[in-house]
């Protein structure tokens, strides 16, 4: 074994981000570079790893706003169940869970009037 390779987890992901910030030094916005046309939950939840890996590196980047973390269930299965009965509960209502969702992330990655502004509708930036 190499006398540098990472002993934790923790050490791999640091070294995985200095090699990306060394790719792409102009870099200012940790969410750049996320593909828009991912699915709303994927995007989401890659969304929220940028800005915690961002904030983690001390990078002056900004990293979305605060969201407040709900309890969730124990395990996938029963947060799988909870967001389907979140998709029913909206679908009732009338409402487009996969839009709704899309646009929350928008807003919290700031870039909530980006769409409007381009498209003059609610698409997808």
């Amino acid at each position: 074994m190499q006398e540098s390779f990472p002993a934790t987890v923790e050490e791999i992901v640091e070294k995985w981000d200095a090699v990306k910030k060394a790719e792409k030094p102009g870099r200012s916005d940790p969410f750049e570079g996320i593909p828009p046309h991912l699915p709303a939950l994927a995007l989401a939840q890659k969304s929220l790893d940028r800005a915690a890996r961002s904030e983690r590196s001390g990078s002056p980047e900004r990293g979305g706003r605060p969201v407040a973390a709900v309890e969730v269930p124990d395990s996938e299965a029963a947060l799988g169940d909870l967001l389907l009965a979140v998709v029913a509960g909206s679908r009732e209502k009338g409402f487009d869970a996969e839009r709704a969702l899309r646009g929350a992330v928008r807003r919290y990655q700031g870039r909530d009037g980006e769409a409007t502004k381009r498209e003059g509708s609610d698409a997808v930036p």
